[in-house]
């Protein structure tokens, strides 16, 4: 395994790669997988389910269930933060990729990349990753490590991925999405204090175009 930070070129043109040659080859076009897989000793709910949204707000769900499990929910203010985050944030960030005729194109993600899931080749030196917890996915979702700095994969990394995949609409959610990727505690605190009023803010604003 690799101790220090993988080349971003290198990196995500493995990434790249793998979102762009599964895009479009889901079953029926749903997202989840065809079996149980597991992050670390954690399994996921894979079941198939028509939007992005509905998949992603699930498994956050389990997540946060799990979290429960192992550390109590005695926390007031953390059980607010986790309600609003998935009637208020989730909708709000999500749901416009799916709206006004959009559609998210599910596509394999790796879902846990980070530079200890990378190795590099004896031979050829290039970057291999493994230890996947796949599933059919919004592409951006892979990014979400990227932003913890425990990681060191910070901006490099996403500029690299943006400028040669692009950015899902409405680009200006971009940020915030990343963070509900990449999910902690503050970022909780602060989209939920951002988006008070969930999906509605969204198309208040859309109206106006």
């Amino acid at each position: 395994m690799v101790d220090e930070v993988p080349d971003p070129q290198k990196f995500v043109s493995i990434i790249v790669k793998i979102h762009q040659e599964s895009m479009a080859k889901s079953p029926i076009g749903n997202f989840g997988f065809d079996v149980t897989t597991h992050l670390a000793n954690i399994p996921c709910d894979n079941d198939w389910e028509e939007t992005w949204e509905k998949f992603f707000a699930k498994a956050m769900k389990r997540m946060l269930e799990v979290d429960e499990l192992s550390h109590g929910h005695d926390d007031e203010e953390f059980e607010e933060l986790k309600e609003k985050l998935l009637t208020k944030v989730i909708p709000r960030l999500l749901r416009p990729l799916e709206s006004g005729g959009l559609k998210v194109t599910p596509c394999l993600v790796h879902s846990n990349l980070w530079p200890g899931n990378c190795m590099h080749d004896a031979d050829t030196d290039e970057v291999m990753i493994f230890d996947s917890c796949a599933y059919r996915g919004h592409n951006e979702s892979d990014l979400g490590s990227c932003r913890a700095p425990r990681y060191r994969m910070g901006k490099p990394f996403l500029k690299e991925y943006q400028r040669r995949m692009g950015i899902s609409y409405p680009e200006e959610d971009w940020d915030d999405r990343n963070a509900l990727y990449a999910i902690a505690k503050d970022e909780m605190k602060r989209m939920s204090e951002k988006y008070q009023t969930g999906f509605d803010d969204f198309k208040e604003v859309d109206s106006q175009d």
